[in-house]
């Protein structure tokens, strides 16, 4: 997948690289260029985002250099691009992707804030703009520095080595100077935690004692000397207190995100999530005719294990079950709790039959799993059945939330006649004429499919 768009006021190309590449989309993403390319003016600059790749496979590294290629081709003066530090876990340099003329000056950066700063900075813009940018990217990278465990380091050596210095010009154990060791340990806490705490407050505990035992001369070292165990008590409470807080921060961030985009009991995705991917995703199938279908599942009679067994052994249920429904998937399709004991899976590139034998393997895998708990009581053991819905996005006029209503009917459609099965396309309309002798009236009707209509 990929976006392209040409600026032509600022002879700007920006292209916008994302994951799952397939040849027909990388054909296409080359005839789009071309045809882009074709407005530009020589010395033109492009921007290239490869911040929303997560995999570089074969064909999307080989599709990246014909792009590369195809820009040299049409006078590239400057690239700006997007390489985040998450792409040196690809286990090779990603920078060999790019292959430009000696003429081509390059820019790599992180972010894509950090690019469009500094892009706007390249255009012409007024003094006090080019101000405000070049404060606005300082700012970004010291932010980037700070998050180097190099920078971390640095500052906490270069404090415990200021502080010694301090005390060897002014050779004496003031107070203020302990202010130091003090707030080092913390800024150790903060940035490594209760470890990085901890082996700040031994430095500090070590250099301390040395200095003490070397210097017996310097002033107020009788004083230090009575308070040294309330000071190497500070030192050590400091880097725990600051470690724990530092690590409960980091840990309510993740599990903030994690929530963000996933349901807290099963893992699974969230509704709303999900949802933003399918209509990316539609919008996908209808630019390039792909298939897509999606299906809601509803475990049976799901009310009644909760009123026998209890709550408690209902979300055992629902775990287990979201864990058999992420093994059975393939790796391109997802799984969201739409709420409740409902579930929404989306099948990209997939007919309804392909999604058929994805939902029969799962149902074959619920059947054969005996759900335990340790709720349970009076029974070893619970087996679970659902029910699915399931319809395939052909109708491209149709707009999201109406491909969901129709799964939806398919799905009310299997709880109407047994439960335990897979419906697809369950409701189809049709329009009849019908003729009163007076007028000729049109009207819609919906019949179930395999019925016969009178």
């Amino acid at each position: 997948m990929f976006t392209i768009k040409f600026d032509n006021r600022h002879n700007l190309l920006m292209l916008e690289f994302r994951s799952n590449f397939n040849e027909q989309q990388g054909e296409l993403l080359c005839k789009k260029m071309e045809k882009e390319l074709s407005k530009a003016k020589k010395g033109f600059v492009a921007l290239t985002d490869l911040s929303r790749v997560n995999n570089f496979d074969d064909l999307s590294i080989k599709y990246i250099k014909k792009t590369m290629t195809i820009v040299n081709a049409h006078g590239v003066s400057k690239i700006f691009r997007i390489i985040p530090d998450n792409t040196k876990d690809c286990g090779f340099n990603v920078l060999s992707i790019f292959h430009y003329t000696n003429n081509v000056k390059t820019y790599t950066y992180k972010s894509k804030v950090e690019a469009q700063y500094h892009l706007k900075l390249n255009s012409n813009i007024i003094f006090t703009d080019k101000i405000i940018t070049i404060l606005r990217i300082l700012r970004i990278k010291a932010s980037n520095m700070t998050e180097s465990i190099y920078f971390r380091y640095f500052v906490i050596i270069f404090g415990f080595a200021l502080s010694i210095v301090l005390r060897q010009v002014f050779k004496a154990f003031g107070i203020s100077l302990g202010y130091l060791y003090i707030l080092m340990i913390s800024l150790a806490g903060f940035w490594f935690e209760v470890k990085g705490g901890i082996i700040a407050a031994i430095i500090a505990t070590l250099i301390f004692t040395a200095e003490v035992n070397f210097f017996d001369s310097w002033i107020a070292r009788d004083l230090v000397l009575k308070s040294m165990a309330i000071r190497f008590a500070i030192y050590f409470l400091s880097g725990i207190v600051i470690g724990s807080l530092s690590r409960v921060e980091r840990n309510l961030r993740k599990r903030m995100e994690f929530l963000a985009v996933n349901d807290e009991l099963t893992g699974l995705l969230n509704y709303r999530f999900s949802l933003e991917f399918l209509k990316k995703e539609s919008e996908r199938s209808k630019r390039f005719n792909k298939k897509l279908s999606i299906a809601i599942l509803d475990i049976d009679h799901f009310k009644t294990i909760n009123d026998t067994y209890g709550h408690l052994v209902g979300n055992d249920c629902l775990k287990k079950f979201s864990k058999i429904i992420k093994n059975d998937l393939r790796e391109t399709d997802i799984a969201c709790r739409y709420g409740g004991d409902e579930f929404f899976l989306i099948f990209p590139e997939s007919s309804c039959e392909q999604g058929v034998k994805i939902l029969e393997r799962i149902k074959y895998s619920v059947a054969a799993t005996k759900i335990t708990s340790s709720f349970l009581i009076n029974e070893n053991s619970v087996t679970l059945t659902f029910s699915a819905g399931i319809v395939s996005f052909t109708d491209y006029s149709k707009t999201v939330d109406e491909l969901i209503g129709e799964a939806d009917k398919a799905l009310y459609r299997a709880k109407e006649t047994g439960r335990n099965r897979i419906i697809k396309d369950s409701v189809e309309s049709i329009n009849i004429n019908v003729d009163d002798g007076k007028n000729t009236n049109e009207i819609s009707c919906s019949i179930k499919k395999g019925e016969k209509w009178q």
